[in-house]
C-alpha cells in the first residue's frame, strides 16, 4: 500500500478538517454580522473586520500550533495579534469617520455654535467675520499672554477675543432669545 496514491495521511485529514472549521466559522460569523447589521443599521460590520475576529476566535479555541506540536504561546500570540488588528480596523473604519464628522460640526459657525445660535449671520458671512477677527486676535493674544508665558494655552483667550470683537461690531445682529447659551454668552461679554 505504500505506492497507492489514494491513501491519505492522518495529518492531511486534520489539515483539511481544520481549514474547513475555520472557513465555516468565518462564514457563520459573517452571516451573523449581516443579520445584526439588518436589525441594527448603525452597526456596520465589514467582511475584513469579522474575518479578523474569526481568525482570533479560531486560534484561541482550535490551537492549530499546539496540534502541530509547536509551543502553545504561538497560538496565544497569533490570536492576540488578530484581536489587535480587529480593534485597529474598528477604530480606523468605524470610529474615525464619526470623530471627523463630530469635529467638523463643533467648529465656528456650525448649527450648534454660539455664532449661529445667538446672531443672525449667514454661514458665509459668519465664516468671513470669524476668519478676519481670528488673525487679529491671534496677534493680540500672542503679544499679551504668549510673551509672559510661552507654554500657556491661548485657544480660549483667542476665542473670547473673537467673540468680543464680533459682538462689538455686530451687536445689532444679536438674536432676541431666551436661549441659556446666548444669555450666558452675552453676560460673559460684559465682563
Amino acid at each position: 500500500m505504500l505506492g497507492d496514491s489514494r491513501c491519505v495521511s492522518h495529518n492531511e485529514i486534520m489539515t483539511v478538517t481544520t481549514l474547513l472549521k475555520l472557513f465555516l466559522l468565518i462564514i457563520s460569523l459573517n452571516i451573523f454580522s449581516l443579520g445584526l447589521s439588518y436589525f441594527f443599521p448603525l452597526l456596520d460590520f465589514h467582511f475584513l473586520m469579522v474575518t479578523l475576529l474569526g481568525f482570533a476566535v479560531w486560534f484561541a479555541i482550535d490551537r492549530p500550533f499546539e496540534v502541530a506540536r509547536k509551543p502553545s504561546i504561538y497560538d496565544t500570540i497569533t490570536a492576540s495579534t488578530f484581536v489587535l488588528f480587529f480593534f485597529l480596523h474598528v477604530a480606523w473604519v468605524v470610529l474615525s469617520p464619526i470623530l471627523i464628522e463630530q469635529e467638523k460640526s463643533e467648529g465656528p459657525c456650525q448649527k450648534s455654535s454660539i455664532e449661529k445660535t445667538c446672531y443672525t449671520f449667514t454661514l458665509a458671512n459668519c465664516e468671513t467675520v470669524w476668519n478676519r477677527y481670528e488673525l487679529d486676535c491671534k496677534d493680540e493674544v500672542r503679544k499679551t499672554i504668549y510673551e509672559k508665558n510661552p507654554s500657556a494655552l491661548i485657544g480660549p483667550a483667542i476665542d473670547k477675543c473673537i467673540y468680543k470683537k464680533i459682538d462689538k461690531a455686530f451687536q445689532s445682529t444679536r438674536r432676541i432669545t431666551t436661549e441659556p447659551l446666548c444669555l450666558e454668552h452675552f453676560e460673559s461679554l460684559k465682563n
